[in-house]
């Protein structure tokens, strides 16, 4: 039987062709081409017509009769082989829901007008889609669609895992997304990210840490779980992991929608590039779209959230600020209960028996997986340290399936090894790692494909979490991991491999060495060999690596070694421009760099930056006297002034350190006048640095030059005039100029401040509304609005204080609501300021916005579109 999985849309040539056609479009974005079926698209020419049709009737889910006003003509309809009559009929029999949409002027036809048959079709509650509100209209058509079917858009957003199937391998059984042990515990946990789901607002973000194997995905999982299930908004939210091939912009439009989405991200500090794209398109919604939460997995919470805020829009950078932090840690329940249930979940898998009565837990059990793994291993009478020494017997037993030519231990450990280790975007690529291993060389290549084909079957590509490159990889990931340690020690030419491998294939080798070396410190000299065969941009890799491992020592020892057996001067400023100083576990790395390129000669602009950044490792270890001799040759080094306002700052906390304040605070406000100096003129968008903050951001290795700016100046009370400047910046940047206001749709006629605003109800009198906040609505409304600041009133040729203020519509496009000073002509009257300018900070944001809503919000249009406040 034919699975209904798709959208059908019926529809009659020259009546609603042309509708259907931009409903197929924006549809497909929804829920995916592949769900939506419209002949005129999903046929191919040569296809016979009838059988495709029949096809697509046979899958629809829901079907969309699309009524033009030329469609109720009974003569047409009552033509035998009329499809359009056929596939209305067949879809009312099927059972599924038949939406009438009546397109522009249409009206539901009459009973006199149809054939008898389609006569259930008149008891269904249409949908209007008019050119004039198509948008509109398309909102509330997909909100419905979503709340009849919402498996649709769940299978095209979030990311699918195959079965687990009865020939899977032991440690399938493990695997978060096969869920065979009931979730329990974390109610805490659970609680909290629930609240933060439901919390007002349209966009918020969450992050959950944790080492390997402590429940985040299973905790991320059951969120979505409950959530998918759950009736917490009108319509059904969409959640789970986001699917790699799902557009930001799709998943922002679905929202728009009306549709409310969880997305999930495992492994995020894999993948900032594609949450920050996913985090500003959901900024860029309509003001009112669903809500949008975005959850973050991630083991550890480090600089690649520093990375985030950088990358993502000015808009979402609030919330990527403000997330809400989860911290996981232990067993969540006693582990004595956590075993037994354990054992009564696998047992029940496997149909076999608990002993009775059930055995103790072991001692050490410390997270999750460690206790899952334990009392899986102990049914099957296994030593609860060997779950790979079954996972391999069923390599052996599976081996016979496939044919595959002398399938020895060792061949069969480095291959599993190899595509865990390496991974793979394309086919080609993971062949081309396993035909470099030792193992495999002289053979032809048609054995080296059987084996490729076999870990394939094992571990198939669904098994990876969304963003990762490895398609066939052993997991859990923390037993992957402990596999490819245990084989690389054993089978060294597994790190040769890389020679052949692409750079993503690289990165992931050291992602996952790095992983695994926490448990595994002897990985120390098979990662400086991985690096040494792209040094210079492996040592760049493994520097952004570290603040997302949970041990940092094996790789930063292998790039220690690295350096002082002597590499290429390159390799040594690729490492002092990516080194993480502040990391206490640093400072002799730095060191090492610093004295290398000392020896080679480096000019004095390097041996500035080395001396600087030497001067704030130390300082992180405690090491102040050395610190300050380092931060006073960077200041004598540096030439060039962002170079010596770096340097000065560093100075200035060394001094600070060893209790010379009034030094401190001299270099300080040396620091602060050199980089002021370099702020672009007033009247200059903040968006277009001058090239001295350009020299700067690219000498220092700083996203937002002005964030060091911003810092100094808070603690510095001498300041207070440019403490305000920049923050008033600093909120001109998060609202954007008015050429990269986000292309969304003004608010039709009749919209209140309200809708504007994005706010509840429940958020509106009493709440802490601010006029930064009203001044974002404007932006996001569209609305050409600025602030001035009460500061530069008199220049305007007024009084801030002294003048009337007023709440008007804009006269010419009845789009959004403005609030400026009042300007009276020659006669008294009111009239518009010419520059249609949101000025705010004379008046009191909240009474203001009060004022409006009651204005707005009166049982009848008020007379006029001014009113004075």
């Amino acid at each position: 039987m034919t699975a209904r999985t798709r959208i059908f849309i019926s529809f009659r040539t020259n009546d609603g062709d042309a509708h259907a056609a931009h409903l197929d479009h924006r549809l497909s974005e929804l829920f995916g081409a592949g769900q939506v079926f419209r002949s005129s698209r999903v046929i191919r020419a040569g296809v016979p017509f009838r059988q495709a049709l029949e096809e697509g009737l046979a899958s629809a889910r829901i079907t969309l009769v699309l009524i033009g006003r030329g469609w109720a003509d009974l003569s047409v309809l009552s033509r035998p082989g009329d499809w359009v009559r056929r596939e209305v009929r067949e879809s009312l029999e099927a059972g599924i829901p038949v939406v009438p949409v009546l397109l522009d002027k249409a009206r539901m036809p009459l009973p006199g007008e149809i054939p008898e048959d389609l006569h259930d079709l008149l008891g269904r509650q249409y949908r209007p889609l008019r050119n004039r509100l198509f948008d509109d209209d398309f909102r509330a058509l997909a909100a419905s669609l979503h709340e009849s079917a919402p498996e649709l858009a769940a299978r095209h957003f979030t990311a699918a895992h195959p079965a687990l199937g009865a020939q899977s391998p032991p440690s399938a059984l493990l695997r978060a997304e096969h869920a065979v042990v009931p979730f329990h515990g974390r109610a805490p946990e659970l609680a909290d990210l629930t609240a933060w789901r439901d919390q007002p607002g349209g966009l918020a973000v969450a992050v959950v840490t944790g080492p390997a194997g402590q429940g985040k995905t299973r905790l991320a999982a059951e969120l979505c779980a409950r959530t998918a299930r759950g009736r917490t908004a009108a319509v059904p939210w969409v959640a789970g992991p986001l699917d790699p091939g799902a557009a930001p912009s799709a998943v922002a439009a679905l929202s728009d929608s009306g549709v409310p989405v969880l997305a999930v991200f495992d492994q995020a500090e894999e993948s900032v590039a594609r949450i920050a794209e996913v985090l500003t398109a959901l900024a860029r919604r309509r003001p009112g779209a669903a809500p949008a939460r975005v959850l973050l997995v991630a083991r550890t919470a480090g600089p690649w959230r520093e990375r985030l805020t950088d990358e993502v829009h000015p808009w979402a950078s609030a919330e990527v600020l403000a997330a809400r932090q989860l911290v996981l840690t232990g067993v969540p329940d006693d582990v004595d209960t956590a075993f037994e249930q354990a054992l009564g979940a696998y047992a029940k898998r496997l149909g076999i028996a608990v002993p009775q009565p059930p055995p103790p837990a072991p001692e050490h059990l410390a997270r999750p997986l460690d206790v899952h793994t334990a009392a899986l291993l102990t049914l099957s009478g296994m030593p609860i340290d060997s779950l790979l020494i079954e996972e391999r017997r069923y390599w052996s037993r599976s081996a016979g399936e496939f044919d595959l030519d002398r399938p020895g231990r060792l061949r069969l450990a480095a291959t599993v090894a190899a595509t865990t280790l390496y991974g793979g975007q394309h086919r080609a690529a993971a062949l081309a790692v396993l035909t470099a291993l030792l193992t495999f060389q002289q053979e032809p290549g048609g054995v080296v494909d059987s084996y490729l084909r076999w870990v394939m079957h094992l571990y198939p590509a669904g098994d990876a979490p969304a963003g990762t490159t490895a398609p066939h990889a052993l997991r859990p990931d923390r037993v992957g991991e402990d596999h490819v340690a245990r084989t690389v020690l054993d089978q060294p030419d597994l790190i040769d491999a890389a020679r052949v491998a692409d750079f993503d294939q690289k990165h992931r080798a050291l992602l996952v060495l790095g992983n695994a070396s926490a448990r595994h410190p002897a990985l120390t000299d098979p990662i400086r060999r991985l690096i040494e065969i792209d040094p210079v941009n492996l040592v760049v890799d493994a520097m952004s690596l570290l603040s997302s491992l949970e041990a940092r020592e094996p790789t930063l020892g292998a790039v220690t070694r690295l350096v002082d057996r002597g590499v290429a001067p390159l390799v040594l400023h690729r490492v002092l421009d990516s080194v993480p100083a502040e990391l206490p576990e640093c400072a002799a790395l730095v060191r090492s760099t610093v004295r290398r390129l000392s020896m080679a000669g480096a000019d004095d602009l390097t041996m500035a930056v080395g001396s600087r950044l030497l001067a704030r490792s130390l300082l992180v270890t405690g090491q102040t006297a050395d610190a300050l001799r380092a931060s006073a040759r960077a200041v004598e080094l540096a030439r060039d002034d962002p170079m010596r306002a770096l340097a000065l700052h560093v100075h200035a906390d060394a001094l600070a350190a060893i209790g010379r304040t009034g030094e401190s605070a001299a270099a300080l406000a040396e620091a602060i006048r050199l980089l002021a100096d370099m702020l672009p003129p007033p009247g200059k968008p903040p968006e277009e640095p001058s090239e001295a903050l350009r020299s700067y951001a690219a000498s220092g290795r700083f996203a937002d030059p002005e964030r060091l700016l911003r810092t100094l100046v808070e603690d510095s009370p001498d300041h207070r005039e440019l403490r305000d400047e920049l923050r008033e910046r600093d909120r001109l940047r998060r609202l954007g100029p008015p050429s990269s206001a986000p292309d969304t749709p003004r608010p039709a006629v009749g919209d209140s401040l309200v809708a504007a605003l994005g706010l509840t109800e429940e958020m509106l009198p009493g709440a802490d509304v601010t006029a930064p906040m009203l001044l974002a609505a404007a932006w996001r409304a569209g609305l050409p609005a600025r602030v001035v600041r009460v500061a530069a009133a008199e220049a305007l040729g007024f009084e801030a204080a002294d003048r009337e203020w007023c709440l008007y519509r804009d006269p010419a496009t009845h789009h959004g609501w403005f609030a400026a000073p009042l300007h009276r002509d020659e006669f008294g009257e009111p009239t518009i300021p010419g520059d249609r300018q949101l000025l705010l900070g004379a008046a009191d944001p909240e009474i203001m916005l009060a004022e409006a809503i009651a204005w707005i919000t009166e049982p009848e249009e008020p007379t006029g579109w001014m009113r004075l406040l």
